[in-house]
């Protein structure tokens, strides 16, 4: 929908969207997951422009944290999020459990001190009042 304004992303700025996939037990890694569509309005011209890729099976393999920091980091920080609304989502969560994986990620780029700061939000936010 064109007329609804979902947000401004301004230059030289990112975004990440995290959407979780529950596969069928049957699904083989050689059948498409589906396709991503993606919106924007192009500044320069005005007009609207939809990308669209295809999700296919084999995007699906196993990743540790050192093969990809950066996707266990924006997972733990949406599960850290999703915990601290008692989300449906992250019910048999614990802190402990989203503070290992930050951690780790945090050991495998020593250099961000994001995560560092995620890790002592992590920490604080044990014995918190949560959201009912």
């Amino acid at each position: 929908d064109d007329t609804v304004d979902a947000g401004e992303v301004g230059s030289g700025q990112c975004v990440t969207a995290l959407y979780e996939i529950e596969l069928k037990n049957n699904h083989s890694s050689s059948e498409d997951l589906g396709t991503v569509y993606v919106r924007y309005k192009d500044t320069d011209t005005q007009s609207f422009e939809e990308i669209a890729r295809p999700l296919t099976g084999t995007l699906i393999r196993d990743r540790t944290i050192a093969q990809a920091p950066r996707l266990y980091l924006a997972a733990s920080a949406a599960r850290f999020a999703e915990w601290l609304r008692q989300s449906e989502h992250a019910k048999t969560t614990t802190l402990n459990q989203i503070q290992t994986i930050v951690d780790q990620v945090s050991a495998a780029l020593p250099l961000d001190q994001d995560i560092r700061a995620l890790a002592d939000l992590i920490r604080q936010a044990d014995g918190l009042p949560r959201a009912p």
